[in-house]
Order: C-alpha cells, then sequence, then structure tokens
C-alpha cells in the first residue's frame, strides 16, 4: 500500500511539472529576414510552372508512431510566388499569365530528418524564354530546425528561404535576366 501511495504522489508530482509547460507555445518561428535588394525589382514578367505532380504532392513522413501529413505543393506554389515577387515585377502562376517575358519552371523536395531536427528543401528552377527555349537551371537549399515532428511554419520558412535563394540566382543571371535587364534600360 505505501508502495502505491508513493508511486501515486511521484505521477502527481511530475503531471504537477508539466503543466508549466501548457501554457508555452511549442513553436517560435525565427524572424523573418529582410532581403536587400540591390535596385529595384525588376520590370519582367515571370509565369511560374508547377508540374502537375508537385503541384498536387501530399507529403507523408514517418516517425515510430507518428504520422505527419501535409500538401506540400500547395506550400512550394505559395512559397515560391511570394519569394520571387521580391525579385520581379509581375509573377503568377503560368495558368492565369499564358504570356510572359520568362517562363520557370519549379521543384521543390523536402526531407524531415525527427533524429537531428531538422527540415531539408531543395528546390530547382529552369528558366525558359516566352518561346519555350531553356536558358539556364538553377538549385538552391536551405535546412532549418525542426523540434517537433509536427506541421509547423517551419516548414513555410524553409521553403521560403529556399525560393528567395532561388529568385537571387534567377535575377542576377546573364542568360536569364540579363535580357530583361538590358531591355528595361533602352526602354528609360
Amino acid at each position: 500500500m505505501k508502495n502505491l501511495l508513493a508511486s501515486l504522489v511521484a505521477v502527481s508530482a511530475v503531471a504537477g511539472s508539466l503543466t508549466g509547460c501548457a501554457g508555452r507555445p511549442l513553436f517560435q518561428p525565427p524572424p523573418v529576414e529582410a532581403i536587400v535588394l540591390l535596385e529595384a525589382p525588376l520590370p519582367a514578367s515571370i509565369a511560374v510552372y508547377i508540374p502537375p505532380d508537385i503541384a498536387d504532392k501530399s507529403t507523408h513522413f514517418s516517425y515510430r508512431y507518428h504520422t505527419l501529413w501535409f500538401p506540400e505543393g500547395k506550400l512550394i506554389e505559395r512559397t515560391a510566388l511570394r519569394a520571387f515577387s521580391q525579385y520581379f515585377a509581375t509573377v503568377a502562376l503560368r495558368q492565369q499569365m499564358p504570356q510572359a517575358d520568362r517562363a520557370v519552371k519549379i521543384r521543390g523536395y523536402s526531407v524531415l530528418n525527427p533524429l537531428i531536427g531538422s527540415y531539408y528543401v531543395d528546390v530547382i528552377a529552369e528558366c525558359f524564354t516566352s518561346e519555350g527555349e531553356l536558358l539556364e537551371a538553377f538549385k538552391a537549399s536551405h535546412v532549418e530546425n525542426a523540434a517537433y515532428f509536427a506541421y509547423t511554419p517551419i516548414f513555410e520558412y524553409t521553403y521560403l528561404k529556399a525560393f528567395q535563394k532561388l529568385g537571387s540566382q534567377l535575377a542576377g543571371s546573364e542568360k536569364c535576366a540579363g535580357t530583361l535587364r538590358s531591355s528595361a534600360a533602352q526602354s528609360n
């Protein structure tokens, strides 16, 4: 009986210490860093094409007895449009803007490693002329700490950082954006 009473006291002490954790948020996203552009966004239109296998992708992660599903394709679309709009004047999906200065085909892949607590993202972009000629391909990656095995804002933040790196590469490319920069300078 004494052992049972001692066990109950120990369990209630542990439970009491855990209730203090309930009020704290589980995830504190890192602050989004401002991107300093050397000049205004390029006065160009970019049509973003996402292949159907990527656009419709739902990702499933499993770890021990937990599973996690989330619509990764929608996440890729949202973060790519947001990141590219920091570098180009007009950015839209290819379906919404069939005629654009450049078409950019994107792909995104991610891995969640719960043992290390990291979320890895790789993004790939191929830049095409409005006639469909491939100009150049780009790749960027980003890794963030993902301390919890749950869908958190860190997934979106990691994709956004990777696509910002990709947008910087696209805007700085002589093949992809150089002719757009020179034609904009001639029109001024």
